[in-house]
């Protein structure tokens, strides 16, 4: 099976990640092997194996400021409609109940948190509050639905200070309308 033996892969390198900046502290040469990574994921991969997330947050416990710098920042700057996007913010979320390490990258990961939320709002959340229609009907890309789905649920956690009250409470409210039962959970 193909996609089983990109998930070995990809879970191998990532584990070769964690091994360079262990025993060689490198990070030059973790950084060019996520390089590679991510070059891998444009080429059409589709589906990311389900444990990077939990990579990512090991890779972060060994060098929490490579992680940000080199993994989870990358990710978040991709196409706000990407799957990279979507696994970068389920690891924020991951490591955002370490506080203070996440302190010196709060305001980065806040106007991250917000260019995703507007583009997203953009691609995905108008559209369902306009139409009433179920995300699959309206939306060309399930991953643009759950870059959204994630990009709200970390509201609660991380304030996208970019944005104004009004515009999260409207954006909240506006979620919390479309037929999408799990997006409205995610807004209350």
């Amino acid at each position: 099976d193909s996609k089983s033996d990109k998930d070995v892969v990809l879970a191998a390198i990532f584990r070769i990640i964690q091994a360079s900046l262990i025993h060689e502290d490198s990070a030059a040469t973790a950084a060019k092997i996520c390089a590679q990574v991510f070059a891998f994921g444009k080429k059409g991969h589709q589906g990311w194996p389900p444990g990077l997330v939990g990579l990512i947050s090991d890779t972060a416990r060994l060098r929490f400021d490579f992680a940000m710098d080199h993994i989870i920042f990358k990710m978040l700057a991709e196409d706000p409609s990407s799957e990279h996007v979507s696994i970068g913010l389920q690891a924020v979320r991951g490591l955002l109940d370490d506080a203070v390490a996440v302190r010196p990258y709060a305001a980065r990961l806040s106007d991250a948190l917000a260019a995703i939320l507007r583009t997203s709002d953009t691609q995905v959340g108008n559209l369902l509050t306009t139409t009433q229609a179920r995300p699959a009907d309206v939306v060309k890309s399930a991953t643009a639905v759950t870059v959204f789905r994630n990009a709200i649920s970390l509201v609660p956690r991380l304030w996208p200070a970019a944005m104004t009250y009004g515009e999260v409470g409207y954006l909240l409210v506006k979620c919390s309308v479309p037929v999408d039962e799990s997006l409205a959970v995610e807004a209350w």
